[in-house]
């Protein structure tokens, strides 16, 4: 099997990423997956980075997926989700996956995600 590639049983899928680098005002960070029609962006693996302290919430549209990540200006302000095979969360089918900040700041993001059907299969 090619690396890269997920397989469940006989069914293989290949992740798709994305890298994102932006300034953000408070409130919407931004879309980081666009909603594709009839499948969920289950999210995989994630490495992130914020410029100033705050909160970061990952959403499926309006809907909080994984509760708040508090990033402190003392402490750490990155974040790590290394790669996971049953994904760490998703979001509702055919629903963007975006992001809220609650303080404007710069922050980079690398994240690694797969495409399932409503049954929770991969695409």
């Amino acid at each position: 099997m090619a690396v890269g590639v997920i397989a469940k049983s006989l069914t293989t899928a290949t992740p798709g990423s994305s890298v994102i680098n932006l300034l953000s005002a408070e409130g919407d960070g931004g879309t980081l997956v666009a909603a594709v029609a009839g499948k969920k962006i289950r999210v995989v693996q994630l490495a992130m980075t914020v410029e100033s302290a705050g909160t970061v919430t990952f959403k499926s549209g309006t809907d909080d997926l994984a509760g708040d990540f508090d990033f402190v200006a003392a402490g750490n302000l990155s974040l790590v989700l290394p790669y996971s095979p049953a994904g760490w969360f998703q979001t509702e089918t055919g629903a963007l996956l975006n992001i809220t900040l609650t303080t404007a700041t710069g922050y980079a993001l690398m994240l690694g995600y797969v495409l399932v059907d409503q049954r929770g299969h991969t695409a």
